[in-house]
């Protein structure tokens, strides 16, 4: 009898810290995209940086549990002063978010750092920590770094000694930093998640019969809030009119919502979306919809990036930039043009009204542990993710067990896409034009087509091969029409093995497939 009790008092504890450990994790069937008025983001970052910064923790997954103790490496390709700012959750009840600058301190005053140099906080001689506590949820580290030393009061604060302070004097100082061009400075995000339900033990979830019965449901909570935090969600930017009247308009609305209706049948539903086209990409409002997107996502989950519009390359404005002078842009509906003395247009677009790759790489990089799979159907997107140039391409994922700073810090500092965990199609190498035919992007259309046919499952992997033939037969079908069709030659890179398109719903989508050897208009991107 007593043995039987004691089963049931086991299940009765298990099941009540499993209700727990769920209701304390995000409920995906809850999480939403964040409102406008909530993610619009307030942060100021140099519109054309010239070099970046990389922090890293010392958590693969960006995940910490109660009690454990965060350590965090940075880099910077330059020299300068770091400032680490911690901004906490925000107050569910009344939404403030607070922040402090854990680096540098009245204590530990030196921030200058070296280009290229590892800087581990806390160091080996200090006697700080910095532990896991309440209250839990997802928190965010800033590393910045100004070739300009800063003082407590340009953040607001009287002094560097971890004072908690209204996040909008930090806004002010990042204001401050962007208004004023003698201002050299760079920012890198890592947002993190913190948990009062304990980590699982892997050395022991092999072992299930050997554990006690406390280790055990330590595990089962931990897998349970790990399934319960995850979610899928999506931004869509398409850029199809433009202010300046020289640009040729894109079927961008069109393609977009073919994008959405294909991706809608995995699992990416209108509420986790976020659609930015035409009249409404502007740089403003792209930089607002990637902060949404941040704010409403975490570690663990699913996102997909789309875009499509033009491409093209400029000069870039430091040889280092680029390893053939050029660098590549995405053009905004409300780019600009220089213009000479006289008034006249140059067909140089000012690089601070359009998106560079290396700060596209930037958006990308903030959004840590995310499983990203980003899209680029433009002109000349191979410059983002090209891997004939390591310089401006996504870094491959590898396991790091253990904990290996280095490693992760080398897989960050490229100078585009350059995410571990990030895997991306361009629709052309870097020195290619792409075409949009009809109502559709060329490449976009073949790989809805593709992913259309997908019955249960398919990684991008599996997706890749036959998009990329079916983009080169219908190439070579134009051709036959119009020898102006040049070849286009689709990129893929990162672990595309690893992103699982999964079907949600089961339906035939033949007749939904776009049928681009048909069209008769064309226009290149």
């Amino acid at each position: 009898m007593q043995k039987y009790i004691n089963f049931i008092m086991f299940f009765v504890f298990c099941a009540i810290n499993m209700i727990s450990a769920i209701t304390q994790a995000d409920d995906v069937g809850t999480r939403r995209i964040v409102p406008k008025e909530n993610g619009t983001s307030k942060e100021m970052r140099p519109s054309d940086p010239h070099f970046q910064v990389t922090l890293v923790v010392n958590a693969k997954d960006n995940t910490f549990y109660k009690g454990e103790k965060i350590n965090f490496t940075i880099e910077s390709e330059v020299d300068g002063y770091y400032y680490i700012i911690n901004l906490y959750p925000r107050n569910n009840k009344s939404g403030e978010q607070k922040f402090t600058i854990i680096a540098p301190t009245k204590k530990y005053p030196n921030n200058t750092i070296k280009a290229g140099q590892q800087i581990i906080i806390p160091g080996k001689k200090e006697k700080r920590s910095f532990d896991v506590e309440e209250p839990f949820g997802k928190e965010t580290l800033v590393l910045l770094v100004s070739k300009t030393k800063l003082k407590p009061t340009f953040f607001g604060l009287d002094s560097f000694d971890i004072e908690e302070s209204t996040i909008d004097k930090f806004h002010a100082a990042q204001e401050k930093l962007a208004k004023n061009d003698a201002y050299e400075w760079a920012t890198h995000r890592v947002d993190f998640l913190t948990k009062s339900a304990p980590r699982k033990n892997e050395q022991q979830k092999s072992s299930k019969n050997n554990n006690t019965e406390e280790e055990n449901i330590n595990n089962i909570i931990a897998d349970e809030t790990e399934k319960s935090d995850k979610a899928k969600f999506a931004l869509y930017i398409g850029v199809g009119k433009y202010q300046i009247s020289s640009i040729p308009t894109l079927p961008a609305q069109t393609q977009v919502d073919q994008i959405a209706e294909t991706f809608r049948n995995f699992g990416y539903s209108d509420n986790r979306v976020i659609s930015v086209i035409d009249e409404q990409a502007t740089r403003k409002n792209i930089i607002d919809a990637f902060a949404r997107l941040r704010e409403s996502t975490q570690p663990g989950d699913e996102v997909i990036i789309y875009w499509c519009g033009h491409g093209t390359r400029q000069a870039a404005t430091e040889a280092k930039d680029s390893p053939d002078g050029l660098r590549g842009y995405l053009l905004l509906h409300d780019a600009k043009e220089e213009l000479t003395e006289d008034g006249e247009e140059t067909g140089i677009i000012v690089p601070s009204t359009i998106i560079s790759d290396v700060e596209f790489g930037n958006w990308i990089k903030e959004i840590n542990d995310r499983q990203v799979f980003v899209i680029i159907d433009a002109c000349f997107s191979g410059t983002f993710i090209d891997p004939k140039h390591q310089t401006r391409s996504i870094a491959k994922k590898q396991d790091i067990v253990p904990f290996d700073f280095k490693t992760r810090l080398d897989k960050q500092k490229t100078r585009s896409i350059s995410y571990k965990d990030a895997v991306a199609i361009s629709s052309a190498s870097r020195n290619e034009v792409g075409w949009a035919v009809g109502d559709y992007f060329l490449v976009s259309a073949c790989l809805c087509n593709k992913i259309n046919g997908i019955k249960k499952s398919a990684s991008i992997a599996n997706i890749f091969p036959p998009t990329k033939k079916l983009l080169q037969d219908s190439i070579k079908r134009l051709q036959k029409r119009n020898p102006k069709f040049t070849a286009q030659t689709p990129l893929l890179q990162g672990e595309a093995d690893k992103f699982i398109l999964e079907r949600v719903e089961v339906e035939d989508k033949d007749d939904d497939k776009v049928k681009v050897e048909d069209e008769n208009e064309d226009e290149d991107e």
